[in-house]
């Protein structure tokens, strides 16, 4: 087990390879002045920096993050008169396994039963309209700006758009097609496992690139997101993730989906199509639990979406994410009351 500062550790992985600071600073795209501020630990690299660091190196990026993890524990104990105690009651709080936290959305339950028995008035177009709804916001998520009119122009006209990437366009249509398998999944009874969860990305993905396949490479979210698991720990986290999810039976459906939304997420398993994956998860969990297909936020909510997952991460908890799916739920749930009412 590493035990040397941050700083020897970095210098003498460069010195092994015989590099100098200037090829490093080539390498890793960093300032010259700033690598040698981290040999001398005068100043740690941020999180992002880590793999650039890694890879420049040839460093395993898990080893090199954990004796970073180290030094930072370390300075921030430094003006601690009992740090042994504090790291004795932190390694208590790790040891326990992850469960879940008390969530109630008592406004929802009313809305859920009124819609349990008026959902056979469910009519198809509203269906379609609801359907193509959740497809468009998805993909507005992914960075894919489609329009309505173009939206409804892939989907329920199948006509292609002029001008537009044939690759997006087929993301659309795949995504819609996912939308429509977790609805069968959901309604069959289908137990969530690994398997369904590469089929489903190999459905995102189809006529695209190969879906279904781990990344190869480390992954790094932005802002105050952790650093998901190396290449060769995706399999254990998602493992995991569904043990949570199993653990986690008789939460409030909504907790449930959105902590199942908010692992996958932090795992970051695929190359490409993370963010949709989660959320169809995240739908797929809802609807299994007797709810409806949610829109996961208006297209003016954007903005909102980034800010509920940065809270997640600076809480680290799904909490801020369950909230805001209570909200999308009650959101969908008057919709329809509304459109049932109308018509």
């Amino acid at each position: 087990m590493e035990t040397r500062a941050f700083s020897d550790v970095i210098r003498q992985l460069r010195l092994d390879k015989g590099m100098q600071l200037r090829t490093l600073s080539e390498l890793t795209g960093l300032d010259n002045s700033l690598l040698s501020r981290f040999e001398k630990g005068e100043r740690l690299p941020t999180r992002s920096q880590l793999p650039l660091l890694a890879k420049a190196l040839d460093a395993d990026l898990s080893a090199l993050s954990q004796t970073w993890y180290c030094e930072r524990v370390l300075g921030e104990l430094d003006a601690c008169s009992e740090p042994f105690e504090v790291l004795r009651m932190a390694g208590l709080r790790l040891s326990k396994p992850e469960s879940a936290e008390p969530f109630e959305a008592p406004a929802l339950q009313p809305l859920l039963e009124r819609w349990q028995a008026m959902r056979d008035k469910e009519s198809d177009a509203y269906r379609r309209q609801c359907d193509w709804q959740a497809a468009h916001y998805s993909m507005i998520l992914a960075g894919f700006p489609f329009s309505k009119e173009e939206v409804q122009q892939v989907l329920l006209q199948r006509k292609s758009i002029a001008g537009k990437d044939l690759d997006e366009q087929l993301a659309l249509l795949n995504l819609a097609e996912a939308q429509a398998f977790i609805r069968r999944w959901a309604m069959q009874g289908e137990t969530l496992n690994l398997g369904l969860i590469n089929r489903l990305h190999g459905l995102l993905l189809r006529g695209i690139a190969e879906g279904g396949r781990f990344r190869d490479e480390i992954a790094v979210l932005p802002g105050s997101a952790p650093l998901p698991p190396a290449p060769q720990h995706i399999q254990a986290a998602l493992e995991n993730l569904l043990s949570a999810y199993e653990r986690e039976s008789a939460s409030h459906p909504v907790y449930r989906a959105a902590a199942l939304h908010y692992r996958f997420i932090r795992i970051h398993p695929y190359p490409d199509a993370n963010g949709r994956m989660a959320r169809l998860l995240l739908q797929y969990s809802l609807l299994k639990a007797g709810y409806p297909l949610v829109q996961c936020c208006a297209e003016s909510a954007i903005d909102s979406y980034i800010k509920t997952l940065e809270q997640a991460w600076q809480q680290q908890s799904p909490a801020p994410i369950a909230r805001a799916v209570a909200d999308w739920v009650q959101g969908s749930l008057n919709a329809f009351f509304k459109a049932t009412t109308s018509s």
